[in-house]
């Protein structure tokens, strides 16, 4: 969703900076796609964790990139590019296959817009880790659902990616590494970190970086409830008629006088982007319904955890991170703090602070002949 800053500057400075790997081996062979080897995704946007966490690569604040052309490095520059109906923040230098392309053709590409390079995700050969820290409970001043959720109309024979991410606003600024799209979507999805590019390819780039106040909170007890809001199928309008309907009970997590369908735990995944969000895949056509309660129609998704809290001023949209700049050492950083607000989603995420949930009134369409595309 397109957003308003709304808020001022501060400016933020890091101190000593851990510098990058020493020089890369030579320029090394084979072709392009996803590296022969993979490991787990690097964090690359600040956290707090609530609970026991998983084991991350490298260690926070710090950088290894050895990564070598094309098999764990390739080269972009910072024009937007659209791929299909995403936009993504840099233009990343690929065939339609994903190959990466050489530094000469990524030039004829990027024109005056220079040249970078961006390290792979998953590959052990680059390793980095933004700054995060462990305390529990939370206040999340911002929570975000995922921009499809809010604005589309799926139907009953969809399969919908349901996304949260709720952030905290830190007492000390975090470091964290600036992401940029290598190739794909969904499941073949690859994404760096972006990197200068020295004029030697045997020595290794600088990531950018930034600092921020904003880190996504993990907890490993959050769940996601779906209720029908009516047992019947209904036609979808908007807005919801139900908006000012059913009491929360914080004792049985049931929005009484609606039907609880499923209640399940949401697990909190470290993405290809390097974030941690809360996800789950909702099938609808495998989707289990109550006896009598039909699909079609309006819900209640759900988000709550016990170790994550929330404010009646918590913001509905992520915040805006500030610009990023090479991670050399010493270097200092301009941290924008800023709310966001939203134009208008077809379908509005919802904060009760009273009982420190957030939630999303959506409609399913009935499916025609069963293609599950939005509508």
């Amino acid at each position: 969703m397109k957003r308003k800053v709304l808020w001022t500057a501060v400016v933020l400075a890091l101190g000593t900076a851990v510098a990058s790997s020493m020089a890369l081996a030579a320029q090394g062979g084979g072709g392009g796609g996803k590296p022969a080897t993979e490991s787990s995704n690097n964090l690359s946007y600040p956290a707090v964790l609530t609970g026991t966490g998983p084991v991350l690569p490298g260690l926070p604040g710090q950088w290894t990139l050895n990564g070598v052309f094309p098999a764990s490095m390739s080269f972009g520059c910072a024009t937007p590019e659209m791929v299909g109906t995403a936009e993504y923040p840099n233009t990343s230098c690929v065939s339609g296959v994903g190959e990466p392309l050489s530094y000469d053709d990524c030039r004829a590409i990027c024109g005056a817009v220079p040249v970078e390079r961006i390290y792979w995700q998953k590959d052990p050969l680059n390793v980095w880790q933004a700054q995060n820290y462990l305390l529990a409970p939370q206040y999340a001043p911002f929570v975000d659902w995922g921009d499809n959720l809010e604005s589309v109309t799926w139907t009953t024979s969809s399969n919908i990616r349901v996304e949260t991410t709720p952030f905290a606003v830190t007492d000390v600024a975090q470091t964290g590494f600036q992401m940029w799209h290598v190739f794909g979507q969904g499941p073949s999805e690859l994404w760096g970190v972006r990197a200068t590019d020295p004029a030697d390819l045997a020595m290794p780039g600088d990531p950018y970086g930034y600092t921020t106040n904003y880190a996504i909170i993990r907890s490993p007890n959050a769940r996601i409830g779906f209720a029908k809001l009516n047992a019947e199928a209904e036609a979808c309008a908007s807005p919801s008629p139900y908006a000012a309907s059913y009491e929360w009970n914080p004792l049985t997590h049931l929005w009484m006088g609606a039907v609880q369908v499923q209640d399940a735990a949401y697990t909190p995944e470290l993405n290809i982007g390097g974030k941690f969000v809360y996800g789950f895949n909702w099938s609808m056509k495998k989707f289990v319904m109550p006896a009598g309660v039909e699909k079609a129609g309006w819900w209640r998704l759900t988000f709550y955890a016990p170790d994550v809290l929330f404010t009646p001023d918590t913001v509905t949209t992520p915040p805006v991170l500030p610009d990023s700049a090479p991670m050399t050492p010493n270097f200092s950083l301009i941290s924008r703090i800023m709310i966001t607000a939203d134009e208008g989603p077809l379908y509005a995420p919802v904060v009760d602070a009273v009982n420190h949930i957030t939630y999303i009134d959506l409609c399913l369409a009935e499916a025609r002949g069963g293609s599950g595309r939005p509508r």
